[in-house]
């Protein structure tokens, strides 16, 4: 199946430790993302402070939907994260 979409999102974190938080909870999560129309790969890059997520998808409407997953679950893992950390 040909997935003509595609982009390349970055996040950096403010530190390795944050980064490495968030990539160990964001990857069952992705692991587990299951569509014929989307797929995500994601890595740690830059000095472990950057996480690269590279989406493909076969639509426009799958492309959104899967970067609002992602960005939905980023803003509740930094909100928990903010929460415990204080």
């Amino acid at each position: 199946m040909s997935m003509p979409y595609k982009i390349n999102l970055k996040m950096v974190c403010s530190d390795k430790k944050t980064t490495r938080i968030m990539h160990n909870i964001l990857l069952p999560e992705i692991k587990s993302f299951s569509s014929q129309r989307a797929k995500i790969i994601f890595n740690i890059e830059n000095g472990l402070r950057q996480i690269q997520f590279f989406i493909e998808a076969t639509d426009v409407t799958a492309l959104r939907s899967t970067i609002n997953s992602i960005l939905r679950l980023i803003v509740l893992i930094n909100t928990l994260y903010k929460t415990i950390k204080s």
